[in-house]
């Protein structure tokens, strides 16, 4: 018999070294997912966030310009914006000595300091590239992570396949944050297997047969990479039933199905019938993970008064889906606190996250 593959180490998940060597070799190596453009929509509009402990400031200049800024005074290293969302007058100004910056990053104003005492033109914001996919926002933290068109055809779920469900086209009905005990990874693979669908999501296999078996595809995998929910279902609801009207554009069987990818590191994508989801992890330590999801459908059905009961609807199903993941995920982190386990296996359903592993292995160097 030909040995399974082997699970990251433990010591990867509960070792505050591990974590920190990971921003370095992982997130600032990577397009990280850092928010929606709608965040940005108008001139002069900024969206603040932490990726892995690296405070972003995403703006758009009056151009109209989208561009992405180390979210850290060059005076002292005082954080310019705290995280939110929020409109700038006419530059970036430090609420500790004011040192102001135009929306291009150029230092501009820096009060009670003699002109000849600082050279203006070196001490502007230190940028990073961004990149706009299906008006989701990507940042290269540490400006190595290569092209951005590579990094989306580096990904076996295939997501430029995505761009024909119009994502861009879709506005943020609600967001709902949770702080999960976990490390960053355990939420990521826990995505990535249903191996643990049977035993901790009742409700999703039921509208999902095919996930009754651990699978993450049809029995006969579909080309398109979509799973169909149960005959007679139009919806992931409690009830099955839709209560809005489906994402427009969509075939018969596209309407019946779901699809969902991953975008290495902190990104999930998930499309179904009636919307879409995008998750996003925050890591805040080697146990810490803030995990953000984006329920997004077209705006004139966010814009219905009288759909609200039926958003709520839909919510409320996926709601339970991540509170359970969510609990399944910190059980995990407790686990492995356990010195006497150093490594668990992989079998062939788990192969996504042998994948993961992988790449993650690729980058950090790790066991």
């Amino acid at each position: 018999m030909a040995a399974a593959p082997s699970t990251l180490h433990a010591d990867l998940y509960r070792s505050p070294a591990a974590f920190e060597h990971e921003i370095d070799a992982v997130f600032r190596r990577s397009w990280a997912c850092a928010g929606r453009a709608e965040h940005v929509a108008e001139p002069g509009s900024f969206h603040a966030t932490d990726v892995a402990g690296q405070n972003v400031l995403v703006v758009r200049d009056h151009d109209g310009v989208l561009r992405a800024f180390h979210n850290v005074c060059r005076h002292r290293g005082a954080l310019l914006c705290d995280a939110g969302t929020g409109t700038l007058k006419r530059a970036i100004k430090c609420p500790y000595h004011a040192w102001a910056y135009g929306l291009d990053g150029e230092l501009i104003g820096t009060p009670n300091v003699r002109p000849d005492e600082i050279d203006r033109a070196a001490y502007g914001l230190l940028g990073m590239p961004i990149a706009e996919w299906q008006g989701t926002l990507f940042v290269d933290l540490g400006g190595a992570a290569g092209p951005f068109e590579d990094y989306i055809a580096s990904h076996d779920d295939d997501p430029a396949a995505f761009e024909r469900f119009g994502l861009g086209d879709l506005r943020i009905a609600c967001t709902t944050m949770r702080q999960v005990a976990a490390n960053w990874k355990i939420v990521v693979e826990n995505y990535r297997e249903c191996l643990h669908c049977p035993t901790v999501h009742p409700e999703l296999i039921d509208m999902i047969p095919a996930y009754r078996t651990g699978a993450v595809q049809e029995a006969v995998p579909r080309g398109d990479y979509g799973v169909g929910i149960k005959e007679g279902a139009s919806a992931l609801t409690l009830s099955g039933s839709s209560p809005v009207p489906p994402l427009p554009g969509l075939s018969e069987e596209e309407a019946q199905s779901v699809y969902g990818a991953y975008l290495f590191p902190n990104c999930m994508v998930d499309v179904n019938g009636t919307y879409a989801n995008l998750t996003t992890l925050l890591p805040r330590s080697e146990r810490s993970t803030i995990v953000a999801t984006d329920y997004l459908l077209p705006p004139g059905v966010i814009a219905e008064p009288s759909l609200a009961d039926g958003i709520d609807e839909l919510v409320r199903f996926m709601e339970i889906v991540i509170d359970q993941d969510s609990d399944v995920a910190e059980r995990a982190q407790r686990g492995l606190g356990s010195r006497a386990f150093a490594h668990g296996v992989y079998p062939e359903k788990d192969a996504a996250l042998h994948a993961f592993n992988e790449r993650y292995r690729a980058l950090a160097g790790a066991e």
